[in-house]
């Protein structure tokens, strides 16, 4: 009985009014407009579907509040059942804040996007923040690869459920239909809902003592998640026709799917069939490339391409959850990018002396001069998966790269992963040529590779030779 209160079976059997009277769960229907040829208009087929959902799940002790506009569109069958109650109200944000007050329920879950979720859902939620000090609770919803339900769409729980890899279980997620609150805490921090959904979330995810659980049972259409999360922008780099084939190859291969690729129309003469086919592949003039990718992409991160390398299938999915689960951690400062090895093809046998290895190691040594500019060893881009707003926001497009990678590493934090992720054939000269303009190194940048790359290696060995490696 403690575990299954909504069952109430202290009571056995109640019937539908005492029930409607004193439900558990208040599901709040908000806004189900669509823009449909510049008007706004109700998403009728949306809204029954939901409405269908409810009263399809396992947890029979809930209430609907809904607003009077759009009660007024449902059918007899519907508008008859006892646990619904409606409210008037002038705007999204009025109503969402009535609610609140005239909710019967002890926890409160808003629905505002469109989604279809499992019948088990609400029981699940139930269990996990009744029986916990939480103040609400989030468990994730994953996108369909089509943009739109059917009218007959079920919720099944099966391995072969139709998701993308991408769900709202991120830091800050700004959707309404994944948490479960309970009322008391809204009430004890006097929450009032604004027309800034995003301030909105933002507030309960400071306030309050939430839990993000790993359970997939709720579906939506959400441009949110339709979005993706990284893109990949490959600029005219010297590369060769059956090069830039493995690239895009180890791309389309990665267990993360939700990306897309921008890339320099100049290469377009050297892209197969099978890719130019692919609605995710986007060609960008040769003027401002890169700029023009950063201004354009609608994605949280991206990866500069500007040698030919190719990538574990892993190395997407990785990359993104790592430094997500950096930013995560509370009390640090957000990370601005990711950097990961890259290892030569054909060196399989020995320890592979990267220069990027020895410049994460020379920045960690004691001598003084770990302050000097040992980043010069790490001046490629397709190693680094970096947020688009730092770039936005500092206008950097990395027209000067040896420069701008250096800029990044100075001003911002960075998260390292070792892994083995990103394999290229060419040596650690033609990778460190690769960052100046035209690949001409400057004089005195190439005594300062050759002098510190030597001393770096002598450091190293002295590790070795002191147990220390």
């Amino acid at each position: 009985m403690k575990n299954n209160k909504d069952l109430q079976m202290d009571d056995l059997i109640i019937n539908h009014t005492e029930m409607a009277t004193n439900p558990i769960i208040s599901v709040i229907l908000s806004n189900f407009m669509i823009n449909k040829d510049n008007e706004s208009v109700l998403d009728l087929n949306s809204l029954n579907r939901i409405i269908l959902n409810c009263y399809n799940s396992h947890f029979p002790s809930f209430e609907l509040i809904i607003s009077n506009d759009l009660f007024n569109n449902l059918n007899k069958d519907i508008t008859n059942k006892q646990n619904i109650q409606v409210i008037d109200s002038n705007s999204n944000k009025e109503f969402k804040n009535k609610a609140i007050d005239k909710s019967k329920g002890d926890f409160l879950f808003f629905i505002e996007e469109d989604i279809l979720f499992s019948p088990i859902l609400f029981k699940k939620m139930f269990d996990k923040i009744n029986n916990n000090d939480y103040d609400w609770v989030l468990f994730p919803m994953d996108p369909i690869i089509d943009l739109k339900f059917s009218k007959n769409d079920q919720y099944d729980i099966n391995e072969f459920s139709k998701r993308k890899t991408i769900n709202s279980n991120l830091k800050y997620d700004y959707l309404s239909s994944d948490k479960l609150f309970k009322k008391k805490f809204l009430k004890n921090i006097d929450f009032k809902f604004s027309d800034n959904l995003k301030n909105d979330i933002q507030t309960l995810y400071n306030k309050g003592n939430y839990k993000k659980f790993n359970a997939h049972y709720i579906l939506t259409t959400d441009s949110f998640l339709n979005d993706p999360f990284i893109s990949i922008i490959i600029d005219d780099i010297k590369i060769k026709k059956e090069e830039l084939e493995d690239l895009l190859k180890s791309i389309y291969n990665q267990s993360f799917k939700s990306f897309d690729i921008y890339l320099n129309e100049t290469l377009q003469n050297k892209v197969s069939n099978k890719y130019l086919s692919m609605n995710n592949l986007n060609f960008l003039k040769n003027n401002n490339f890169k700029e023009t990718a950063v201004k354009e992409s609608k994605s949280k991160y991206a990866i500069f391409v500007d040698i030919p390398v190719i990538y574990n299938s892993s190395f997407l999915e990785k990359s993104f959850l790592k430094i997500e689960e950096a930013n995560n951690k509370q009390n640090h400062k957000n990370f601005s990018f990711l950097s990961t090895p890259i290892c030569t093809s054909n060196n399989k046998k020995i320890y592979n002396f990267s220069t990027q290895e020895l410049a994460y190691f020379y920045k960690n040594v004691s001598s003084p001069s770990n302050k000097s500019k040992f980043l010069i060893f790490d001046l490629y881009l397709a190693n680094k998966l970096i947020n688009l707003d730092y770039l936005r926001r500092n206008k950097i497009y990395f027209n000067n790269c040896n420069s701008d990678i250096l800029r990044i590493y100075r001003t911002s934090n960075s998260v390292r992963t070792y892994e083995k992720f990103i394999s290229t054939n060419l040596s650690q000269k033609e990778m460190f040529k690769s960052s100046f303009k035209n690949e001409k190194v400057p004089f005195s940048d190439r005594i300062f590779y050759n002098v510190h790359k030597m001393f770096l290696i002598l450091l190293y060995i002295r590790e070795i030779l002191n147990g220390e490696k």
